[in-house]
């Protein structure tokens, strides 16, 4: 299980790696950053300064009545982000488009960077009920109205 769960690590950490460093078009004219971007091999922030994720996890999909608070909590620990869980209701309940909106909304009045992990792929192809790669595609798509918009740190 763990070669495999590595293996979908690396797979989608290569696939994260190469949208963030692929080149521009050759015609495409340079302008100036408006969030988060990558620069010789650096995560940089909206002003060019080196960006360090420092966070925890918050399991959403399991305990969605606690994340209000736990995003306070993170947040007064000194944590600049947080990977939270939800779920595409493959194997546990589905966090709706309406529970991701407000996720994103606490972490910003918390000032925290969102992770969001649709967990119900983890395990799959070696742990019975995990749910495809191609189902959490689904489940991005059919939420992709409350992440429009979402990569500046100014909306």
């Amino acid at each position: 299980m763990r070669r495999g769960l590595a293996t979908a690590a690396g797979a989608l950490l290569a696939v994260a790696a190469s949208l963030l460093t692929a080149p521009p078009p050759a015609q495409a004219e340079p302008r100036a950053a408006s969030g988060f971007h990558v620069g010789d091999g650096r995560l940089l922030d909206a002003n060019g300064d080196d960006f360090v994720l420092r966070g925890v996890n918050h399991a959403h999909a399991w305990h969605p009545t606690r994340t209000p608070q736990a995003l306070k909590d993170i947040k007064a620990l000194g944590a600049n982000s947080v990977r939270v869980v939800l779920a595409t209701g493959d194997r546990w309940t589905r966090t709706t488009a309406a529970e991701v909106a407000a996720i994103i909304t606490e972490c910003k009045r918390d000032r925290l960077i969102c992770v969001l992990e649709a967990h119900d792929t983890t395990g799959y192809g070696e742990q019975a009920g995990a749910a495809s790669l191609a189902r959490a595609v689904d489940y991005w798509i059919g939420i992709q109205d409350v992440l429009r918009g979402r990569r500046s740190t100014s909306s």
